[in-house]
């Protein structure tokens, strides 16, 4: 349970990072709402991975072996996360942060059984 607990505040401040991205993107440029939460998705992962290496999972892997375990495990969700937002909010004019709230929360699930199974699990 103290593993969730972690992986929740980690996830907290990656996805504040993300938001703080996002809607300053939203805001300032206009961005349109995909490029937007891409933009911020990807600065939220450099965030997770640092602390989810150190602080949730306190990983005994190599980065060599962790980086591109955590990275695809990024990709599929990078992807499931923009189709959630294009659908969501271009294609059924959800609110763009209703959208994106919705993919965070498809998306932490997803992180959160695959970085403890696979990512930052034992070294086998």
């Amino acid at each position: 349970m103290k593993q969730v607990k972690r992986f929740l505040l980690v996830g907290a401040a990656a996805t504040a990072l993300q938001y703080l991205i996002y809607g300053t993107l939203l805001r300032l440029a206009p961005w349109p709402a995909v490029a937007a939460s891409v933009a911020g998705y990807l600065a939220g992962s450099v965030l997770s991975y640092l602390l989810n290496y150190h602080v949730t999972f306190d990983s005994r892997r190599s980065h060599a072996s962790a980086v591109p375990k955590f990275y695809a495990m990024v990709a599929v969700a990078f992807v499931l996360n923009a189709a959630l937002v294009g659908l969501l909010v271009d294609g059924m004019g959800l609110n763009a942060w209703a959208g994106q709230v919705i993919a965070t929360g498809v998306c932490l699930a997803w992180n959160f059984a695959v970085s403890r199974r696979w990512v930052f699990g034992e070294a086998r």
